[in-house]
């Protein structure tokens, strides 16, 4: 196994990998739940953004990652289009209880 030293670009890449998706994550379940679809959409942008940032600043296992970002794009937008469904699920349910 070999030891490699952090350098303050691997280790600025790995918080990036960290911490910016949790509170992303945080975010984007926020911003899914409001009244204005496209609100939800923020999330998915600025990750790909910084998707497409990382991976230009990334010299190895660029498939991979073009892989990872892409993926994590798909579960924000399946997240997306499921709060939306359950706010609608919920508001019908108010609407025909209230008739």
């Amino acid at each position: 196994m070999f030891l490699t030293v952090a350098t303050p670009k691997v280790i600025f890449v790995t918080a990036c990998f960290i911490a910016v998706p949790v509170g992303l994550f945080l975010l984007h379940l926020f911003l899914s739940f409001r009244k204005r679809a496209w609100l939800g959409f923020i999330a998915p942008i600025i990750w790909a953004l910084l998707s497409i940032w990382i991976v230009a600043q990334t010299e190895t296992y660029t498939a991979e990652m073009i892989i990872f970002c892409t993926g994590i794009d798909a579960i924000l937008i399946a997240i997306w289009a499921l709060c939306r469904y359950f706010k609608n699920k919920k508001e019908n349910n108010a609407n025909v209880k209230g008739i």
